[in-house]
């Protein structure tokens, strides 16, 4: 990850040095820090999430399939 973020400063926005500095302190913290029940991937989804997701698209679709249709 530190290489990642040394070669890729500029695209991470992190090129000024005390900025780049303060967001390398604020990771030992931040992968400490106590999260009961929340995932450290903000994307990950439940599965229950997942379904209800799903069911939205599907709901979607198929308004979208009868509007063609009339």
């Amino acid at each position: 990850m530190l290489g990642h973020l040394e070669n890729n400063r500029a695209r991470n926005f992190l090129m000024p040095i005390p900025r780049f500095a303060a967001f390398l302190k604020g990771i030992i913290p931040y992968l400490y820090a106590k999260r009961e029940g929340m995932p450290i991937y903000y994307t990950h989804r439940t599965a229950a999430e997942k379904a209800v997701k799903r069911n939205e698209r599907a709901r979607i679709a198929r308004a979208a399939r009868k509007a063609r249709k009339e």
